[in-house]
């Protein structure tokens, strides 16, 4: 059984499995327009997600989820 996953706003909480994709390829060094390419998304979602995945993980930069991510 999987775990509830949150659907509010508020607070942080796990990122979802697009947010750790997003996330995946953050830490990678893709931009917004190479993240929409790969995942089929608009660039504006793909802003949208890694918004959402720098507030989950408190964090402020790009940067910073490089440097939070595991080693490859």
């Amino acid at each position: 059984v999987a775990p509830p996953r949150s659907r509010g706003r508020g607070g942080s909480g796990a990122l979802s499995r697009r947010e750790r994709e997003v996330a995946r390829l953050v830490a990678l060094g893709k931009t917004n327009r190479e993240i929409a390419d790969v995942l089929f998304l608009s660039p504006r979602t793909v802003e949208t997600h890694v918004a959402t995945v720098l507030r989950k993980l408190g964090v402020r930069s790009r940067t910073e989820v490089v440097a939070l991510s595991p080693p490859l």
